[in-house]
């Protein structure tokens, strides 16, 4: 007769929560089929031991619970996953600030960029690069006060020829009047298009760009009128 140990059954199944309930209703029934045949094959002339057997059924109540808990956490993540896309589905049709550099030219119409600065400035200037890191465009003679300033790129390239809708990075450069280097916070400006999961991340489809909702900084509503 051999004696069976449920103990490490059960850290298994409460250790993986997160994975296919399936999993842990399969690992309870091959448990429960091992002390099933341990007991029809015991020796009726020395048969198991009370204290034995009462810590086998023990481990296999652990085991019940665990699966049981395993089912309900899974249940509790689907709900929590479910109940953050439907809150996330708000910022739909909404306009947002993003941390980050990347930001997505239409087909038609501007791009659009915000920054801060917290002391005055000499001079501003925001450079666009495109995918191979080539500098394509440059705005200058941009506000140099203190606060928070959104400029507009309307896709041209220093020939004044419209590029093409995609991906595009900006940088931004703001310097004193002895040309030392300002700090200051630039940010994306888009419309929330769609939202979905990536994994563990939520994300925001904001004008064809995938961001985590955590870059959003702010939010305004889909009215408002752009700078």
């Amino acid at each position: 007769m051999v004696a069976i140990d449920a103990t490490a059954t059960a850290s298994s199944g409460a250790s993986t929560a997160a994975g296919p309930a399936a999993r842990g209703f399969g690992e309870f029934e091959d448990f429960l089929r091992l002390l099933t045949t341990q007991l029809q094959q015991q020796d009726p002339l020395a048969p198991m031991d009370a204290q034995t057997f009462t810590r086998q059924l023990v481990q296999f109540a652990t085991v019940e619970q665990a699966m049981k808990a395993n089912a309900r956490i899974e249940t509790l993540i689907e709900t929590v996953r479910a109940g953050q896309v439907f809150a996330a589905a708000g910022f739909v049709g909404r306009t947002v600030e993003l941390d980050g550099e990347e930001l997505y030219l239409p087909e038609a119409g501007p791009a659009r960029v915000r920054y801060r600065l917290a002391t005055p400035a000499a001079s501003v200037r925001i450079t666009v690069r495109g995918e191979d890191d080539r500098t394509v465009a440059t705005l200058d003679a941009l506000p140099t006060t203190p606060g928070l300033h959104e400029v507009s790129w309307d896709g041209l390239d220093r020939a004044g020829r419209r590029l093409p809708a995609g991906r595009y990075r900006v940088a931004l450069e703001a310097v004193d009047e002895s040309g030392r280097a300002l700090e200051a916070d630039l940010g994306i400006v888009g419309r929330v298009e769609a939202v979905q999961f990536d994994g563990e991340r939520l994300l925001l489809a904001v004008d064809g760009v995938l961001h985590p909702a955590t870059a959003v900084r702010a939010v305004t509503d889909s009215t408002s009128s752009q700078r």
